[in-house]
């Protein structure tokens, strides 16, 4: 409802209430002939502009006759009064005019298109032949109308009657044959006591404005009187009230209820979750638009009591169908972990185990700082992480054969000495990164500008020297240390199982490494790195954590380094991101409406001027968050309360950072602010 000192409302509306109409409109099947078209509507009208109107029954309806020429549709007849016309509304009508005295001359009739060809009828209506006089033996339609107001003594023109298909404005349900014994009852209610025939998060939701709404409720739907209206809202719904002066009463919902909680609320907060979304701006954005919306306290309530418990389904579900096809098999993963913020005073570290010929997160384990004694500082999370995965994986009677991870030195001895019997690889990328920012760095040292073309060139042999060295650490080394001798224009005599370079003849000038010069010294001294020449006999032959580097970039749309979570919904969030990387992990690549492969140019970030391409693949799909929604509304309907949900999920949580530390007295903490402050003050002593 509009006021004078606020701007109108919007309320989001579902399908299923908009459908609830007190309007009724039956289309009468009549012969007709097949030549004239059904979507045309013809009134015949008098010389005085005005219809046939005279008292139908007892029940205070008037019979309006109407001519068709094609098939008898029920219409919505409007009558519009000045005020100084209008009378009482249950005062009887005065009694037809004598057909006699009506003139016999009619004027043109006009024709009404319709917007759209009349539908199926639904149930036959069929009016009894009219008996005015001067009629043609064409069958009339007779539409009874609850009359609001005493029909004016004015012409009652043409415009006043207005026409609606039926696929607009009729009711879902077939119309029976009026009944003129009923009695309407003084307290008409629309609220949603029966379950829908969809699923909420299935069915259309609208934005419709408060004064557009509420104008389906001004006009009692009983008595046709003018309607007193109230309203409430709860979150996204609304609740209508409207009282007629005869005191007929009908209640609406906006939506439907779930356990007596409005259907939009839960899918609203479910929605901002499943989307890695920031409750923040996501209610921000409808407040500045003043579209209902729940408040912030009320989100957390259902994030904690419904969608937290809801994705902890939807994930053990997963997880339980991921680790039964694996059981008894010989898994080849890769690890890494992930810290939620840069540096090192991150409080939570992810660490995912990926099986590298599937590309699916088969488990990952949270850890948080101080959860455990073995957990004190950020630097030993990682390796906690690792172990409990794999002793995890172990119960649950998985063979893990190889395990592919980066070169982290505590995980490097515990895989040595705890867990000998699975193979240990290192990833090539982190080598190669390493090396790439080692030369780049030496390259800004005096003479030793030529480091820069070489820095590229030695992280692509790192790749080559894996892939070729067919898991076989030794010649992996040789075949790393004859880029020495390829560096200054040197392609035989390596020594080694590696002797001679195997490329073709090289065409082109290029900047080799002269031995003896600066770039030289400084390049050979990267390449020879002792740390450097024993990791890469660990270097894995095939499977790479790339995809594990992709999958935390999705982790982190859905869990931003940026903001802090609590321990459950951090949890929540990780879990998501595992259910939408699984579902997506075997995209293929999308094809051109020709047949060719689609590839996206790429512009290399850390190599300015430098572009690739990239496989473009096809969109993303997001089943998984069809079947949450499933899952948050079997999570409402078995708690009754929003106390007794909590209850449920209630369990022990780590202890924020800031109570690790005593904590002063905030009016302490003013006081001692208002006196730094006032230190240099006039007056201060």
């Amino acid at each position: 409802m509009r006021t004078d000192h606020g701007p109108e409302h919007t309320i989001v509306l579902s399908g299923q209430d908009l459908a609830v109409s007190p309007i009724e409109i039956v289309p009468v099947e009549e012969d007709v002939p097949d030549s004239l078209r059904c979507s045309e509507l013809q009134l015949t009208a008098s010389s005085d502009h005005g219809n046939s109107i005279s008292l139908a029954s007892a029940d205070h309806t008037y019979s309006i006759e109407k001519k068709f020429k094609n098939k008898a549709t029920q219409v919505n007849v409007c009558t519009k009064e000045s005020k100084e016309t209008q009378t009482d509304p249950w005062q009887p009508a005065p009694a037809p005019p004598d057909a006699s005295s009506a003139p016999t001359t009619t004027e043109p009739t006009p024709v009404l298109p319709c917007a759209s060809p009349a539908p199926p009828a639904m149930e036959p209506l069929l009016a009894p032949p009219s008996t005015t006089k001067g009629a043609s033996k064409e069958s009339f339609f007779e539409e009874r109308v609850a009359p609001s107001h005493k029909p004016a003594e004015e012409d009652f023109l043409l415009g006043d009657i207005s026409f609606e298909t039926p696929r607009m404005c009729s009711s879902p349900v077939p119309v029976e044959d009026a009944d003129t014994t009923y009695e309407p009852s003084q307290d008409e209610s629309y609220l949603s006591d029966s379950a829908p025939s969809h699923p909420p998060h299935e069915e259309k939701k609208y934005i419709v404005f408060q004064s557009c709404l509420l104008q389906l409720f001004r006009q009692c739907i009983t008595c046709h009187a003018t309607c007193t209206l109230q309203t409430w809202t709860q979150g996204t719904m609304i609740k209508v009230k409207a009282v007629c002066p005869d005191k007929h009463t009908r209640t609406w919902l906006s939506q439907p209820l779930i356990k007596n909680k409005a259907a939009c609320n839960v899918l609203l907060s479910t929605a901002i979750v499943a989307t890695g979304s920031s409750p923040y701006k996501v209610l921000r954005l409808l407040e500045l638009i003043n579209i209902q919306a729940i408040a912030e306290r009320t989100y957390f309530l259902y994030q904690t009591a419904i969608v937290q418990p809801a994705i902890e389904r939807v994930w053990n579900r997963e997880q339980k169908r991921l680790l039964e096809e694996r059981r008894g098999k010989k898994v080849h993963l890769a690890g890494d972990g992930r810290f939620d913020s840069p540096g090192f005073s991150a409080k939570y570290m992810t660490y995912t185990f990926m099986e590298m010929d599937t590309n699916q997160v088969v488990y990952f384990v949270q850890v948080c700082l101080g959860e455990a004694p073995e957990v004190k500082t950020s630097n030993s999370m990682e390796l906690y992480g690792c172990v409990k995965g794999i002793d995890f994986l172990k119960r649950q009677g998985i063979t893990i054969e190889d395990l592919v991870t980066d070169r982290h030195v505590a995980i490097k001895g515990h895989m040595k000495t705890k867990e000998p019997e699975i193979h240990h690889y290192f990833d090539a990328w982190h080598i190669a990164k390493g090396v790439s920012k080692k030369m780049l760095a030496a390259s800004k040292y005096a003479g030793c500008g030529a480091l820069v073309q070489w820095a590229q060139p030695a992280s692509n042999h790192v790749y080559w020297c894996a892939a070729n060295s067919e898991g076989d650490g030794k010649l992996l080394v040789d075949m790393w240390k004859s880029i020495n001798n390829h560096a200054s224009d040197v392609h035989t005599g390596h020594g080694g199982i590696y002797n001679r370079c195997l490329h073709d003849p090289l065409i082109g000038e290029r900047e080799w490494l002269s031995p003896g010069t600066p770039a030289y010294k400084r390049f050979a001294a990267i390449t020879t790195q002792r740390l450097l020449l024993r990791d890469l006999e660990h270097v894995s032959p095939a499977g790479q954590t790339y995809n594990l580097e992709s999958y935390h970039s999705t982790l982190t749309r859905f869990a931003p380094k940026s903001v802090a979570f609590k321990p459950g919904m951090m949890l929540a969030r990780t879990r998501l991101a595992a259910l939408h990387h699984n579902e997506n992990s075997t995209r293929s690549q999308a094809l051109t409406r020709d047949g060719r492969l689609k590839w996206k140019r790429r512009m290399q970030r850390a190599k300015k001027g430098i572009e690739t391409v990239k496989k473009e693949k096809t969109k993303p799909t997001y089943a998984y968050v069809g079947v949450l929604l499933h899952e948050v509304v079997a999570c409402c309907n078995e708690s009754s309360s929003f106390k007794e949900a909590l209850e449920k999920t209630r369990q022990e949580e780590v202890l924020p950072m800031a109570a690790l530390y005593p904590r002063l007295p905030k009016e302490q903490l003013v006081a001692q602010r208002m006196s730094r402050f006032s230190r240099g003050a006039p007056g201060h002593s």
